[in-house]
């Protein structure tokens, strides 16, 4: 068995060093639950992912292996992924969908989503993820729009992999929120009710690994023992 993570900052962080967690800073729930079912732990989480690039992870991973368990972070909607690893559309907000390629300077594009690179595949796949968002995203129903999209997909991948237990739960009440209002229903993969930020005990000064603290990475990982078995 494995637990394999997918998903933002609430899933980034796994394998924290010794001298950290001596120092004060907690332990990531995922080593901690690793620890506890004597599993192998994988992450493919990335800071500031939303709910596209969740897909992204999940498709590129490779083969999920029988008995795995498989957490996936829901966050933030208004997220929309570009490519792997870049950050959310309103960098390119300005950008007109039919520029060529070829006229787009690639390293002030870099510069403006803080990356020191752009290879001529990401500046492709951020000129087509624009292009997309432009026709069919760019209106007053796009959160709800991406949302039912994410969700079924989601669905969809889980009920491509039998093999495995798929489990999805929000990083945000907001999306939460709106997943309960849209009335969605999952088939294949377990939701695990609620969200993640309210029960975090992140506060601006302490030390925390995936937004968990000391005191509050315990409780979650005695409710993901629970609700993943």
């Amino acid at each position: 068995m494995r637990l394999v993570c997918f998903g933002d900052s609430f899933t980034a962080s796994a394998g924290i060093p010794a001298e950290d967690i001596l120092s004060g800073r907690p332990p990531s729930w995922i080593d901690l639950l690793c620890e506890r079912w004597g599993c192998e732990g994988i992450t493919r989480g990335i800071n500031g992912t939303g709910p596209l690039e969740l897909l992204h992870q999940l498709q590129n991973f490779g083969e999920f292996l029988p008995g795995d368990r498989v957490f996936c972070a829901f966050s933030k909607v208004n997220r929309f992924c570009l490519s792997a690893g870049t950050p959310s559309i309103h960098h390119y907000s300005d950008l007109p969908t039919d520029t060529a390629h070829a006229q787009i300077n690639a390293k002030s594009l870099a510069a403006r989503c803080g990356l020191r690179e752009l290879s001529a595949a990401d500046l492709s796949r951020i000129i087509q993820a624009h292009r997309w968002y432009e026709l069919f995203l760019n209106n007053e129903y796009r959160e709800r729009a991406l949302h039912y999209a994410v969700f079924t997909a989601l669905d969809g991948i889980a009920a491509a992999n039998p093999q495995a237990e798929f489990y999805v739960k929000y990083c945000f009440i907001q999306d939460y929120n709106l997943y309960r209002e849209m009335n969605l229903q999952s088939k294949f993969f377990k939701l695990l009710e609620g969200d993640m930020c309210s029960i975090c005990g992140e506060r601006e000064g302490m030390d925390i690994t995936n937004h968990f603290t000391v005191d509050s990475v315990g409780d979650f990982v005695n409710y993901l023992d629970g609700a993943m078995r």
